[in-house]
């Protein structure tokens, strides 16, 4: 047994993050999120993995093997994961139809988001106020306003009872919210606990953990059911909606402006209000969405949860990341300009420079 494998019992332990495992094997495997041990190498690409599960998985990427097929067109896939979406296709049926135009919908909660566009009726009203809505959900999400606790509440509280009630163990800091004290105990423990097993990195949380993975394998997890469009995250998709539906469905109050989600719609409302809602807990700052407050508890926590994974820069955004991720990392840029010998890292840059030369063209 190695240094870093310790035994409770009969329990196998990782000795430096102290997780258990059923079986020795799979603590061994473990050890190398810590070691950053790969010694499974693709002959091909030369790309190194910890598992040799994962190398097998990969290799299909040079041998066109495609061993997962679709029961109800015969089509071929190389991961199950693609299969699975691709079989939703073909559940999810576009049934719901719309009486004013030809647009059909796999759901009919789509399909009502749709109909506002013809009848101008939001039908989910709150009995609160005069605000309406067109789906049950989010007039579900509104109604917390009226009568929830929310974490921006939370947080306001303290200003009243000075009470803080997330304790840090390790020394005197308090915190509001439970999610900011297990930010807060990375700078103690070291351990962040979500793992990934393609590479040595380490989250926060598991949203973080969750992005990390798709530079490994490629799949995003959030499918449209109107196209075979994917993404990497829910709100990412629910931007998409919204070129099949038609319905921006976050809608000013106070003009006629509407929105994509629900963060772009508070920070507009800032310049109506001028209430900046997503207070610090920990200075008297104010900010108009949660991801800018994220953003700023960098400066009290020294977290910064979107790592690189090229080099060991770490930043307090995904946006910075990807930029730093651009600039530094890309070793080619594939987007190249049919006008002139301009090349690009990224399709948007690409589409950006041909505004140049007097059109919007696509990237393919």
């Amino acid at each position: 047994m190695s240094c870093n494998e310790t035994r409770t019992r009969s329990t196998p332990q990782c000795g430096v993050c102290h997780r258990q495992f059923a079986r020795a094997d799979r603590l061994r495997t473990h050890l190398r999120i810590h070691t950053g041990e790969k010694p499974h190498e693709c002959s091909v690409c030369k790309i190194k993995f910890a598992r040799k599960d994962y190398l097998r998985t990969h290799q299909r990427v040079h041998t066109g093997e495609k061993p997962y097929r679709c029961t109800h067109c015969h089509e071929r896939f190389a991961f199950a994961s693609v299969l699975c979406r691709h079989q939703q296709t073909h559940a999810a049926r576009k049934e719901f139809g719309c009486t004013e135009c030809k647009k059909t919908f796999t759901t009919a909660s789509n399909l009502r988001r749709h109909l506002v566009t013809h009848t101008g009726v939001r039908e989910y009203a709150c009995t609160e106020c005069p605000k309406t809505f067109t789906t049950a959900s989010n007039l579900r999400r509104h109604l917390v306003t009226h009568t929830g606790v929310t974490a921006y509440l939370r947080g306001h509280r303290v200003s009243h009872t000075g009470v803080r009630e997330y304790a840090c163990t390790e020394c005197k800091k308090t915190f509001t919210t439970a999610s900011n004290l297990r930010s807060h105990l990375v700078t103690h423990t070291g351990v962040r606990e979500y793992a990934c097993t393609e590479c040595p990195k380490t989250f926060a949380t598991a949203t973080h953990l969750r992005g990390h993975l798709v530079t490994h394998t490629g799949v995003r997890e959030y499918a449209c059911t109107e196209c075979p469009k994917t993404f990497a995250t829910a709100s990412n998709l629910r931007s998409h909606l919204v070129t099949h539906t038609g319905v921006r469905e976050y809608a000013c109050t106070e003009c006629k402006k509407t929105f994509t989600t629900a963060s772009n719609l508070r920070s507009h409302l800032v310049t109506h209000t001028g209430v900046r809602e997503y207070a610090c807990t920990e200075c008297p700052k104010t900010f108009a969405t949660a991801s800018h407050l994220r953003n700023h508890l960098v400066t009290h926590t020294g977290v910064r949860a979107f790592e690189c994974t090229e080099c060991p820069n770490a930043f307090s955004s995904g946006a910075a990341l990807r930029l730093h991720l651009h600039r530094k990392h890309t070793e080619e840029k594939r987007y190249k300009c049919a006008e002139c010998p301009k090349a690009f890292a990224t399709s948007p840059l690409l589409r950006r420079h041909h505004l140049t030369h007097g059109a919007a063209r696509v990237c393919t």
